[in-house]
C-alpha cells in the first residue's frame, strides 16, 4: 500500500538500433574479441609498446593477432588429448634440420613429436628439395 502512494513509476523506452535476434550473436563476437585479447596478453606476450608510428603499432598488432589465431587453431586440435598448444609449440620447436646446397633434411621426430603431427593430421617429410 505504501508503494501506491509513494509516486509513479515509468518504464524507459529505448529502441536498440538492431533487431532483437542479432543481440546474441553480438554478444558472442564480443566475447570472441574479449578471450582474443586476453590469449593476447597472457599467450602471445601482448605487451604495452613505445613505438614511433602507427604503421609499426598496427604491424605488432596484426602479429599479434595471427599468433593468437594460430594458438587456437592448433589448441582446437588437442580437444580430445592431453596436450594443449603450448606444450606442443615447446616439444616441436626442438625439431631440428640440416641445410646443405640442394636440399633441407629434417631430423628424424621423437615420439612425442610423431604424436603431435598424428593429432595435427601432419605427414613429416624426409627431405625437402631446394
Amino acid at each position: 500500500m505504501q508503494l501506491r502512494k509513494a509516486g509513479n513509476c515509468k518504464r524507459a523506452a529505448w529502441t536498440p538500433p538492431f533487431p532483437p535476434r542479432d543481440l546474441l550473436p553480438l554478444y558472442y563476437t564480443r566475447q570472441t574479441v574479449e578471450q582474443i585479447f586476453d590469449i593476447g596478453k597472457n599467450n602471445a606476450d601482448l605487451i604495452p609498446l613505445r613505438v614511433h608510428s602507427v604503421e609499426a603499432f598496427r604491424g605488432h598488432l596484426l602479429m599479434s593477432f595471427i599468433a593468437a589465431y594460430v594458438y587456437i587453431l592448433v589448441n582446437s586440435y588437442f580437444v580430445k588429448t592431453d596436450r594443449c598448444a603450448l606444450g606442443a609449440f615447446r616439444i616441436m620447436r626442438n625439431q631440428k634440420c640440416k641445410v646443405f646446397d640442394d636440399a633441407i633434411v629434417p631430423q628424424e621426430p621423437t615420439k612425442a613429436m610423431n604424436e603431435i603431427y598424428e593429432s595435427l593430421r601432419v605427414k613429416p617429410v624426409d627431405k625437402i628439395e631446394r
